[in-house]
């Protein structure tokens, strides 16, 4: 039976072979045919050679006979005919010459293609014999081993009868064994009634004991639960404690997310009744590319980790949490965007004030950065020209940006006031950052940034998750509708980058309070592109590694956290500024419009940038 199997397994193998062999003779026709085709395109395409040829010579032949009409001798004519046939002999020569060797090549490769077919076809074939004679070898052995396993089975049975006599052997031993083990189990079974007459009366005695130590143990937990509300009222003591006393950088920054920053929940329409608008951008400086701030986390993480070591966990310098607490409990609805403008300044920018404040006093050695004087935000920019001066030299504060010398330098004159008044209605933004150097007199304001607050329905979620890195800012692709609200986020970043150039600054923040977008401008290399890096406070970041509960993670993504950071970052980035080179890059630089388009809203008050409708 298992030689038939093995047969038939044969047969079938040898009938797959052939399959092969068929599959890949007609694999070779279908090349033959393919390799067909391509010789009687590269003929027919040597057929329109010629005919282009003939049209050439025929060219030729009008163009000499041009050419042949300003000869005034025959004897030129003569000449230039004979010259003309010399090289269409030539030609004609080459050609004859190409069209031999084009067919001794196709004939050679169709030689060898027919070759390569034949020993394709020989190399099958003999791997299908050698295949055929192996399988015949196993077989041969296959058998082989079929008669030895027989000559195993009959041993094994030779040796199973002797097993079997060996087995009534032991059976009888195994008898007289089990009597001899009933008499001493006897034996044993009287020992063992007296043991358990033992063990009952001991059992008895381990009861007793069991009693009186499930007695000691509830008088242990009455214990024990004592003990526990005494540690509890400890650690509420201690907590209440830790409350009034003054606190931890990270746990101001912490408790200032928690109780403050993190109750900002601003509807989209609540700070607008009537039509929402954008404001109107009207020959303001317009960015052409709009890309990632990358390694803006980085930079801001490098500070923070140096803030850490300035202000460690067991330094409690900064406010009281139970006064933080407090003051959060006290927070109202925000109703209008000048209350979202208040809630900012004074519990975000007023709590990052804190760490500048008390970083020139605990940062000696200037580990976070060069503290040349005071950080404070000027919220009136029409009164730049009093408060924010030039920079006696390029050396005072590295990279400090002021405004534009337009709205700074008193110039004399009507006429001159009038151009400083039309550039006040330009350029308001919010609030502008600024290092306040000791001393008196002009020039002591270096201006770090400028600052636009704008209300949540401008810079949602939703819009910042459609903003993407693009090269025609503010401009939707063809044969797409523009996204609802982008017109909103597309002006508001217009807005501030005109407040950026117009300045001369590199850095710049635009925030909603729950949204906040950091801005740069790299005028070294390219002023035409608006770098942006979006921070959610509150939220972890998608790459964070930090754990869930991580005090110093929660802290760095506080609002405080992401405020403190980047002005310091503004700080320590700060290098001698090229005034003159950047005004230069400025009067380069192209203004233009973005008009927005009204949407409706249910409720709120109109934007604070509609005066700017002019």
């Amino acid at each position: 039976m298992d030689q038939q199997n093995d047969n038939n397994a044969q047969r079938q193998g040898v009938l797959e072979l052939e399959q092969r062999i068929k599959e890949l003779e007609r694999q070779i026709e279908k090349k033959d045919e393919v390799l067909r085709r391509e010789i009687k395109t590269g003929l027919h395409q040597e057929s329109k050679s010629r005919e282009l040829l003939d049209e050439e010579r025929a060219r030729r032949i009008q163009t000499d006979q041009r050419f042949s009409a300003h000869i005034q001798t025959t004897e030129q004519l003569d000449w230039e005919r004979w010259n003309w046939n010399e090289k269409m002999k030539e030609e004609m020569e080459e050609s004859r010459n190409a069209q031999a060797r084009e067919k001794v090549l196709l004939q050679e490769r169709d030689e060898a293609l027919r070759q390569v077919l034949v020993q394709k076809k020989d190399h099958d074939l003999k791997q299908c014999q050698e295949r055929t004679a192996w399988a015949e070898k196993q077989r041969d052995k296959a058998n082989n081993k079929v008669r030895e396993m027989q000559q195993e089975k009959d041993e094994a049975n030779n040796k199973v009868r002797e097993m079997q006599q060996e087995k009534d052997e032991a059976l009888r031993k195994a008898v007289s064994f089990e009597k001899k083990r009933d008499k001493v189990l006897r034996q044993r079974g009287d020992d063992l009634e007296q043991k358990n007459k033992i063990l009952k009366r001991l059992n008895d005695e381990l009861k007793e004991r069991d009693e009186l130590l499930r007695q000691a143990d509830s008088l242990r937990e009455g214990k024990d639960e004592a003990l526990g509300q005494a540690d509890s009222l400890r650690k509420e003591k201690d907590e209440a404690l830790r409350q009034l006393q003054s606190s931890s950088m990270l746990e101001f920054f912490v408790q200032c997310q928690t109780s403050l920053s993190s109750k900002l929940a601003s509807e989209p329409d609540s700070c607008q009744r009537g039509s929402i608008q954008a404001t109107k951008m009207t020959d303001r400086f317009k960015p052409e590319k709009l890309h990632r701030f990358h390694g803006c986390e980085q930079e801001q993480r490098a500070v923070f980790d140096e803030l850490c070591k300035v202000f460690p966990p067991e330094l409690l310098v900064f406010t009281r949490l139970i006064t933080v607490i407090e003051i959060g409990e006290m927070i109202e609805t925000i109703a209008s965007e000048k209350g979202l403008e208040m809630f900012l300044w004074a519990h975000v920018e007023r709590s990052a004030r804190q760490v500048f404040s008390k970083l020139a006093s605990a940062d000696k050695k200037s580990t976070v950065c060069k503290m040349y004087g005071e950080i404070t935000v000027i919220h009136y920019a029409r009164n730049l020209d009093e408060s924010i001066g030039m920079t006696g030299s390029a050396g005072e504060v590295p990279g400090a940006a002021t405004t534009s010398t337009q709205a700074q330098d008193p110039v004399p004159g009507s006429a001159d006031r009038k151009t400083k008044v039309e550039k006040d209605k330009v350029f308001k933004p919010d609030g502008l950052y600024v290092c306040t150097k000791p001393g008196k007199g002009r020039g002591r304001n270096i201006l770090l940034f400028p600052v636009e607050i704008k209300p949540g329905y401008a810079v949602t979620r939703q819009l910042i998750a459609l903003l993407k890195a693009t090269d025609t800012f503010g401009t939707a692709k063809l044969g797409q509708a523009p996204q609802p609200g982008m017109n909103l986020l597309y002006g508001a970043l217009m807005q501030i980058y005109d407040y950026m150039v117009r300045s001369l600054s590199s850095y710049g923040m635009l925030t909603t309070g729950e949204v906040i977008m950091f801005l740069y401008i790299d005028w070294s290399s390219d002023a035409k592109t608006l770098y942006y890096h979006v921070a959610i406070p509150g939220e972890p970041a998608d790459d964070t590694t930090g754990a869930p509960n991580d005090l110093k993670e929660a802290a760095f993504r506080s609002a405080v956290g992401q405020y403190v950071t980047f002005v310091l970052m503004t700080m320590k980035k700060c290098r001698d500024m090229d005034r003159k080179q950047r005004e230069g890059v400025r009067a380069k630089l192209t203004k233009g419009d973005l008009l927005a388009t009204a949407t409706k809203a249910k409720t709120g008050t109109q934007t604070k940038d509609s005066d700017t409708n002019q």
